[in-house]
């Protein structure tokens, strides 16, 4: 025998929905710093204009996220594997459209005009609780699937 054989191997859709999972988080955690972390004075359009262009990148990416998980992809796996999950999918399924819209109204109609600070401010609060949102429904698909593949995540 070459090698080493490992006894259980893990689900190529389990290992893909585990790394597009940790993409996003990273990319929902750098906007999050990016919004907690800007002083005063390098508060201006500019700043503005990329956060909500990051944000607006982000929305794109869980459009597409959601629609690989909702057709044909880990949610449809899990199931197929693991009837039962049908409601708790269903739930975070019709989350994903809440999420969406959130997002696209975070950056909805900014003119930043003379009033970067003040934006800023309702974008990182609005940010704060959306990312906060986000995070917790991401970390319920991360149980879902673990219960579907029956893999354990250690979390």
């Amino acid at each position: 025998m070459n090698g080493i054989h490992h006894a259980h191997e893990q689900h190529p859709f389990f290992v893909q929905a585990m790394h597009d999972h940790e993409k996003l988080h990273h990319e929902v955690e750098a906007i999050h710093q990016l919004l907690e972390h800007k002083v005063a004075g390098e508060i201006n359009c500019e700043a503005v204009t990329t956060v909500t262009q990051l944000i607006d990148t982000l929305r794109e990416e869980l459009r597409l996220h959601f629609e690989r998980e909702e057709l044909g992809g880990y949610l449809e796996e899990a199931l197929t594997r693991v009837p039962a999950l049908a409601p708790q999918a269903a739930q975070l399924q019709k989350q994903h459209a809440e999420f969406l819209r959130l997002a696209e109204q975070m950056t909805a109609d900014v003119n930043c005009g003379d009033q970067p600070a003040g934006i800023w401010t309702r974008l990182k609060g609005d940010y704060a609780r959306f990312a906060k949102k986000l995070l917790a429904h991401e970390a319920a698909e991360n149980q879902l699937l673990e219960r579907a593949f029956n893999e354990d995540l250690g979390l």
